[in-house]
């Protein structure tokens, strides 16, 4: 994508969070409907960096609302792919992407949902243990073992 290009995707993703945030049920029906969290994260790969910390913004927001519909359909779409493979790729750099993930797994890890821990542990549990110089990943870890007891 161009830059300007990606900017306009950046301006849509956050347009998008801030409907979410203000509009709860209509936003969710729209979402679902257009499929529009796998269209954001399908822009991932095509835009540049500044793209993937807008979407994974969005992708918090919508995470934050605590909407069964929307963790399930995160889950069923393995959404959540896509964010391990950007942390991935980033490496340990010390950057706005790295913060960016890193911030919504410890959402993730604070709020506990059982079904997104167990998900997350099962298909991601592998790169998580890897992944040790920031406390998040091992809290879900554990938060899944509890949960499997």
């Amino acid at each position: 994508l161009g830059h300007t290009e990606g900017d306009r995707l950046v301006q849509v993703f956050e347009l998008l969070g801030f409907c979410v945030q203000m509009h709860g049920f209509r936003m969710r029906t729209f979402f679902l409907r257009f499929g529009l969290l796998q269209k954001a994260v399908g822009t991932w790969k095509r835009g540049g960096k500044h793209v993937i910390v807008a979407g994974l913004r969005l992708f918090r927001t919508v995470l934050v609302r605590k909407d069964d519909f929307y963790r399930r359909h995160m889950i069923q779409n393995k959404l959540f792919d896509p964010v391990m493979d950007a942390f991935r790729e980033n490496g340990e750099r010390n950057n706005l992407m790295n913060s960016t993930v890193l911030d919504l797994f410890a959402r993730i890890a604070e709020d506990s949902d059982p079904l997104i821990i167990d998900h997350l542990v099962k298909r991601h549990g592998d790169r998580m243990r890897a992944v040790t110089y920031v406390p998040t990943f091992a809290k879900i870890l554990e938060a899944g073992r509890q949960g499997s007891e």
